[in-house]
């Protein structure tokens, strides 16, 4: 590979040389939070030769035209340099500093400051500096790694709180995957040519029937034709040594690209030397029903809270986004979200722990968050589902720690792949009203910012526990489970107590509570009714034909589909992971597989599922950990709102 080779010979010239180190108190910024740097790289004749550039800084509002670059840090050792032309009688918007000449003499008669950079960003220069020069355009650029000073956790601050209008008011966002390899040349050339075959027709076809190209339902008969010559053009990348390796580049698992991606006026793919434009990629992928970039489009269709944004980048199945500070995953979000000056949450790099920041962000998300006005959208205490077991351990997350704080139990750490809470998102026509008020939690105030107090209801004390659902469908464990289920409900038959408003009702609690008392309906949601209990007959009727020695039925497959659209399964596959529980009482539910005898079931003001919470004297009276969230059969309704006791629970 050429790029691999250019690399090898850049890496061994760069790293034997040692310049005079540029600072950037040379380019000052007036007000670190209105004003940017930016850099102009300077062309060069060959893409070995140096890299040269010089850099200065303007008010937000007055750049000029600039391209900001979107790209993955890789190995944050920064081997590399770029060299920095020095002209001693310049004024900058902040006063004495660089020079910005109008015209360049190659910095051949002037001093050159040296500035580290990391490997990734010199392959990256020197493939835009090449492409600039082709294009005959002046490369006027912002790079976080450049223009932001990465000692000053201060800077930092504020300049991440610029992302926004950075990346808004960038001409153009560039987009680096990295050099070509891996046929990544052949996969951006596919790309090309099935959108220069869409664009070739659209613009022989009235408006109407332009528009309309890319509703698959309502397509006309030219695209279908061209959609047929896409899939053969798209079955010769359609494997992992090509397509496959192009989507796992780096780029695409950054959490910043949400917000690059959602903020820009234009964006373009660079990877090498091939360049496509965002728009060619989405109708081209749109054309062959591929969206691996879904997250980043949803993100763009609507307006989301902080808390909205979590969920969905962490909690989305296979989605795999990363950091180089491990704190970004939240600063990274911060210029998409709707409700940030609400939450006040300022991006802090200084040695505060990242302990410390997750648990500043639930708690100003809890306290001060803002209700998504749209029917059953989650409340802001509903950040607590996302506080899952086990965390990751603070000390892990970045090394250069000074304050080593233990992550409270109800703060999410936001890693990825989270589950989703089982309640689902499309639960429209009757939403869980446990405690029948509204969406705002009662904060109970507390001297120690790392404790939680919240006002609820104590439900019941978990009695015995069952087997957690399985992930894998077809095998024994599926009827491990449901026989645990029905052991629990003939349990809750023995109490004295009734929890249920009728025979009828307590019957029904075996199917209902393993899928929350919801069915599926298409894209929507709604409570199960009582007819519903014909898919659970089917779902029992499959668990009966697996066969013992084999572990699988010979039509699993086709039964399964069935039930996934029957509904029924799909909503198991919503708990996945949690266990079965019985209370004391006998009510039925299914908690976080951490759950345990002796825990106790409550319901907090501001909330509409139940969870399970471990008391914890030794750290003060009614002080408990957070298990996790929990469906409690019987009282999702508000059934026991007058009659449960009412108690102040303090989450450590």
């Amino acid at each position: 590979m050429a790029d691999t080779a250019q690399t090898d010979i850049i890496g061994t010239n760069t790293q034997a040389r040692q310049g005079t180190p540029f600072t950037y108190d040379l380019v000052p910024l007036r007000d670190p939070s209105t004003s940017i740097r930016l850099l102009e790289l300077y062309p060069a004749q060959n893409f070995t030769d140096d890299l040269e550039c010089r850099i200065y800084s303007r008010p937000l509002g007055e750049t000029g035209k600039y391209y900001a670059l979107s790209y993955a840090w890789g190995e944050n050792e920064k081997t590399h340099e770029i060299s920095v032309v020095n002209f001693p009688s310049e004024t900058t918007d902040s006063g004495p500093g660089m020079q910005d000449p109008l015209n360049y003499d190659g910095g051949r008669a002037c001093g050159k400051l040296s500035l580290p950079i990391t490997a990734s960003l010199d392959i990256c220069l020197r493939h835009l500096r090449a492409l600039f020069l082709s294009d005959g355009l002046k490369a006027i650029l912002w790079i976080d790694q450049i223009c932001i000073n990465q000692d000053s956790d201060g800077e930092k601050s504020h300049q991440v709180q610029l992302m926004r209008n950075i990346y808004s008011a960038a001409h153009m966002v560039l987009a680096w995957l990295g050099p070509l390899d891996d046929h990544s040349d052949e996969v951006v050339d596919t790309w090309s040519q099935i959108f220069q075959m869409w664009l070739n027709e659209a613009q022989t076809r009235p408006l109407k029937d332009a528009s309309l190209s890319l509703d698959i339902e309502a397509a006309q008969p030219w695209l279908i034709d061209i959609t047929d010559k896409a899939i053969d053009l798209y079955e010769r990348i359609n494997s992992y040594e090509k397509l496959g390796k192009w989507q796992t580049r780096g780029w695409f698992s950054r959490v910043w690209i949400i917000q690059e991606f959602c903020l820009c006026n234009q964006l373009s793919i660079v990877c090498g030397e091939n360049v496509i434009s965002e728009a060619a990629l989405m109708i081209s992928m749109k054309i062959i029903r591929q969206t691996f970039l879904t997250p980043a489009e949803r993100f763009a269709k609507r307006p989301y809270s902080l808390q909205d944004l979590l969920g969905l980048l962490y909690s989305q199945g296979d989605n795999n986004f990363y950091t180089t500070r491990y704190r970004d995953r939240i600063y990274g979000l911060l210029g998409l979200a709707t409700d940030v000056d609400e939450l006040g949450i300022i991006p802090d790099y200084s040695g505060t722990s990242t302990a410390e920041v997750l648990t500043e962000v639930a708690r100003a998300i809890i306290e001060r968050g803002r209700p998504n006005p749209e029917p059953g959208s989650p409340p802001p205490l509903s950040v607590l589902r996302y506080a899952q077991l086990p965390k990751t351990e603070p000390d892990n997350m970045e090394e250069e720690l000074l304050n080593r704080v233990p992550l409270p139990t109800w703060v999410p750490d936001w890693r990825n792949n989270l589950a989703g809470s089982y309640e689902g998102e499309f639960v429209v026509d009757q939403p869980y009203t446990p405690s029948r008020n509204s969406s705002k939690p009662a904060i109970v105030p507390t001297s120690n910012s790392n404790v939680l107090g919240l006002r609820g209801y104590l439900i019941n004390i978990v009695e015995a526990t069952g087997d957690c659902l399985p992930i894998v469908v077809e095998n024994m464990s599926w009827i491990v489970f449901a026989e645990s289920m029905k052991t629990l409900w003939h349990g809750s038959y023995s109490k004295t107590l009734p929890v249920y408003r009728n025979a009828l009702r307590h019957e029904e609690a075996l199917w209902r509570t393993p899928i929350g008392d919801i069915m599926e309906d298409g894209w929507s949601g709604r409570r199960a009714v009582s007819r519903d209990i014909e898919k659970f007959r089917q779902f029992e009727q499959l668990l009966r034909d697996i066969d013992p020695e084999t572990d699988q039925v010979s039509h699993m497959r086709m039964a399964i589909d069935v039930l996934f659209r029957s509904g029924y399964m799909s909503r198991l596959t919503r708990m996945i992971g949690k266990r079965p529980y019985l209370t004391e009482k006998g009510y039925l539910g299914m908690g976080p597989k951490d759950a345990q005898p002796r825990d106790l079931v409550v319901v907090f003001y501001g909330d509409r599922v139940a969870y399970v919470i471990r008391p914890a004297p030794e750290h003060g009276e009614n002080t408990y950990t957070l298990v996790g969230e929990a469906y409690c059969d019987g009282i999702m309704d508000g059934e026991i709102a007058d009659t449960a006791e009412k108690r102040d629970f303090f989450l450590v």
